[in-house]
């Protein structure tokens, strides 16, 4: 059985359909970034901690807080990790934006030397809690958190990051 070109050619556009992430609606503009370019005096300082569900509340150390400006684009990605969506890796133009720090002991944060501006910040928790219906065993748990900020030259802002 013969195939033609354009039967391979469809065919391998209609897959290829099948690839695009659904969180690719809003294009990646490296011009929404320019006045998040280099450093300022602005400051964002928090707490971030975790509640379970057993309504206890931990802080902890060495959870990673991400910070990334507010632009359409990062908007739309931050919405849909809120939502709980699998998203496709970023586009590589945003990774020089992105700053990460890791809490202290107590789940403090601070983000110096930023440019003003809105902030989207995410920190993900992870823990092992008991399994119920195995003894001796234990099943990994995790958790997002999520905040939005906006910091003035020269401000602090200050911001808690708790899941919800």
């Amino acid at each position: 059985m013969k195939i033609s070109l354009w039967a391979v050619l469809l065919s391998s556009m209609a897959f290829a359909g099948c690839l695009i992430p659904a969180d690719s609606t809003v294009p990646f503009s490296d011009a929404d970034f320019q006045g998040f370019r280099g450093s300022g005096s602005a400051v964002i300082a928090g707490h971030a901690f975790l509640k379970t569900g057993d309504d206890d509340v931990t802080s902890g150390g060495g959870y990673e807080v991400v910070l990334t400006p507010a632009t359409p684009y990062t908007k739309e990605r931050y919405s849909l990790a809120r939502e709980g969506r699998s998203l496709a890796p970023p586009e590589p133009g945003l990774a020089p934006y992105v700053r990460a720090t890791a809490t202290d002991f107590m789940g403090n944060f601070v983000f110096r030397d930023l440019p003003p501006g809105e902030y989207l910040l995410s920190c993900t928790f992870t823990w092992e809690a008991p399994a119920k219906f195995q003894a001796n065993s234990v099943v990994p748990m995790s958790a997002q958190a999520f905040a939005t900020t906006t910091v003035a030259a020269g401000e602090i802002a200050r911001v808690t990051l708790a899941n919800n």
